[in-house]
């Protein structure tokens, strides 16, 4: 069975920004620090004590970033899609997150095993069940995990043979998802758009505290 369908694969794409909906969203959100991540235990509480014009911002925020997931569902759809259509891509896209994993234990990790530690992590941080205190020292470790996680990933996406390998699958997956439906380049864009306006009052809100 290919990788792109495995529950493995699904799931560690969640994770990795370079794979992440097939590479090409990455290159699209990468730099808007924006992640799948559960939320702080205790946000709500943090957001009281933010100014009323602050308040407006982070709230413009979550809607941006509402927007910015339906954005990334609609084009992991046109992906799937595309995939299915082209067995070939699907092969070099497997063939490129094996190379990452290869890499990745070359340096001296285990990302199914760091990464089934993250999956646990997450779960602690969702459950009801514990108190306030304790899903927030879950979420430190949670948070700290997918970190060290990420930066494992790209310090093997410094190397030339998986950047090369990279921007290959990029340009490929790009091109047939266009050529599969014409809305993927506005929809790209919309997301650039929807992205640097985070960032913008991101930087602001931090600014201003």
């Amino acid at each position: 069975m290919m990788a792109f369908v495995s529950d493995f694969s699904q799931s560690l794409r969640k994770l990795l920004p370079a794979l992440a909906a097939g590479v090409v969203l990455a290159g699209a959100l990468g730099s808007a620090g924006v992640r799948a991540e559960s939320p702080a235990p205790g946000a709500q509480q943090q957001q009281q004590q933010l100014s009323p014009e602050q308040t407006q911002q982070v709230q413009r925020f979550q809607q941006l970033q509402a927007e910015l997931q339906g954005l990334q569902q609609q084009l992991g759809a046109i992906q799937e899609k595309t995939l299915e259509a082209r067995p070939e891509l699907a092969q070099q896209q497997e063939d490129f997150e094996q190379l990452v994993m290869e890499q990745m234990r070359a340096n001296g990790h285990q990302p199914e095993q760091e990464f089934e530690q993250i999956q646990a992590l997450q779960e602690k941080v969702q459950d009801q069940n514990l108190s306030e205190d304790q899903r927030r020292g879950h979420y430190d470790e949670y948070r700290q995990a997918v970190m060290e996680f990420q930066q494992a990933q790209q310090q093997v996406m410094q190397q030339e043979q998986v950047q090369s390998a990279r921007q290959e699958l990029n340009q490929a997956m790009l091109t047939a998802m266009k050529s599969e439906d014409s809305r993927t380049e506005s929809l790209l864009q919309d997301m650039q758009n929807k992205q640097q306006q985070m960032m913008e009052i991101r930087n602001s809100v931090m600014g201003g505290q």
